[in-house]
């Protein structure tokens, strides 16, 4: 258990499951909020990743013939609970307390990393949306090895993403209007392209490091060969 800054109080967090912009994606103003902690760990993950064939119909053949041309889009899931209990009797916010967030400050920090940024310089310039990096605690959702760390955060098993979409059902208020419960449906899509090193697609050799701790019952050289 640990506690992280966020917005305007500290927080105490138990999950290990957090998003953060990739390096230099942020103005050095708002670095102090650009870590955001998810307040429970996700209730389940949806890792879609697609590869696009052409069919290629073949006169008088029994199936067609397939071209690979590219892979689609990995795009992963989660939904993630929030919840804001006001504990002491007078109604006050106890910032201290895991079960306690600022609901509102929450979604507008998920916004914050769909939008773009607008600077008037003699003329309008535009500055996309943040790559981020996707941590789930331990869980390695690269597949691949060790990724890149940023400000020394853990995030030896994150991925980089762009943040697709976020949907926010409440299901609960306080007296005053205040939301007291969300779920929010996140959707992530992987990139590759990093703002320091370029574009490096992903080679099917990578993932060999981490394919060879799978090992449950190999077949025989005489089963494989039917």
């Amino acid at each position: 258990m640990g506690t992280v800054r966020t917005f305007n109080s500290v927080v105490q967090k138990r999950a290990l499951a957090y998003l953060y912009p990739q390096p230099g994606q942020v103005p050095q103003n708002l670095q102090s909020l650009s870590t955001f902690v998810l307040q429970y760990w996700p209730e389940t993950l949806s890792d879609n990743q697609s590869a696009n064939y052409n069919s290629i119909d073949v006169p008088g053949g029994s199936h067609p013939i397939v071209q690979w041309i590219n892979n689609g889009a990995r795009q992963l899931s989660f939904r993630s609970q929030f919840v804001h209990e006001q504990i002491n009797p007078d109604g006050t916010r106890d910032a201290t307390s895991r079960y306690n967030v600022d609901i509102d400050a929450a979604i507008a920090h998920l916004r914050f990393f769909m939008y773009p940024h607008y600077e008037r310089r003699g003329e309008i310039l535009t500055s996309p949306p943040p790559l981020l990096y996707l941590v789930l605690g331990k869980h390695n959702l690269r597949h691949r090895g060790v990724s890149s760390t940023a400000r020394g955060q853990p995030a030896a098993t994150g991925i980089p993403v762009v943040l697709l979409n976020v949907a926010v059902e409440y299901s609960s208020w306080h007296a005053d209007g205040t939301p007291r419960m969300a779920a929010v449906d996140f959707q992530f899509q992987e990139v590759v392209q990093n703002p320091a090193t370029g574009v490096r697609f992903v080679d099917r050799e990578d993932f060999r490091a981490v394919m060879r701790g799978y090992s449950h019952s190999p077949l025989t050289r005489s089963q494989r060969a039917g």
